[in-house]
């Protein structure tokens, strides 16, 4: 699990939105021009170029564009915490209707054999550890994002202009009183095997610019504080 210290403050915008506050699914960090007139871009694609060279990622369609990394980030964006989670005791049913509510549903046997999979993900103790409330922190001090979409004004890699940057995060835990953290943590689930370290190491390395952008993203919604921001990718079908 690969930990990266925080970026460099932004300081090309103005946030309209006070650091702490709810984000909603379409807000937008304003700066002097317009968003509607300025280019769109995603972190997702920073550094595709030289990622596309690597074996293990073109022999594999894009792993969370297919319909059951869709599902099980879906299913993901249920768990606070992972104690709360399994002490409620979600029956297949409730998560049915989940995955129900998707704009592309699957059927009823395609989602029974995805909630198979997802309850087989929570057992492993990597998914287990991402997922367990932090020890000697009290609930006060912990704020959780899960799939939280964003757009703001943000330059694009090696460009000057500005740009509008859109993404969602899988999953965010911020430290420290509600409305000023004092650090944060990025996770982003990844599904696809990964049948060994060699691969796991390739594909750390493939994600690392995507997740240099989301550092940058995450510090400049805080209102470019300085504070420790780490990244990590959760990739749920590696083995235990």
């Amino acid at each position: 699990w690969g930990k990266h210290p925080a970026p460099s403050p932004a300081t090309s915008f103005t946030p309209s939105v006070a650091a702490g506050q709810a984000w909603s699914a379409d807000t937008v960090v304003r700066g002097d021009a317009p968003p509607r007139v300025l280019p769109r871009w995603t972190a997702s694609h920073v550094g595709k170029e030289e990622a596309i060279t690597l074996p293990m990622l073109t022999t594999e369609p894009r792993e969370d564009a297919r319909p059951r990394g869709i599902a099980i980030h879906r299913l993901f964006e249920e768990i606070e915490w992972l104690e709360e989670f399994e002490g409620g005791k979600p029956d297949d049913d409730a998560l049915l209707g989940v995955l129900h509510d998707l704009d592309d549903p699957p059927s009823e046997d395609q989602a029974r054999e995805w909630i198979g999979n997802f309850r087989s993900i929570l057992a492993k103790p990597h998914v287990r550890e991402a997922l367990t409330r932090p020890a000697g922190i009290p609930p006060d001090q912990l704020t959780v994002w899960r799939e939280r979409r964003f757009a703001l004004r943000l330059s694009e890699p090696g460009r000057s202009e500005p740009a509008i940057l859109r993404g969602s995060f899988d999953r965010v835990v911020l430290i420290g009183p509600r409305g000023s953290p004092t650090s944060a943590t990025i996770l982003d689930f990844k599904t696809g095997e990964v049948p060994d370290r060699e691969t796991e190491r390739l594909k750390r390395e493939a994600y690392e610019p995507q997740m240099k952008e989301y550092r940058r993203a995450l510090a400049a919604m805080l209102g470019g504080a300085v504070i420790p921001i780490e990244s990590d990718l959760c990739f749920v079908d590696r083995a235990g």
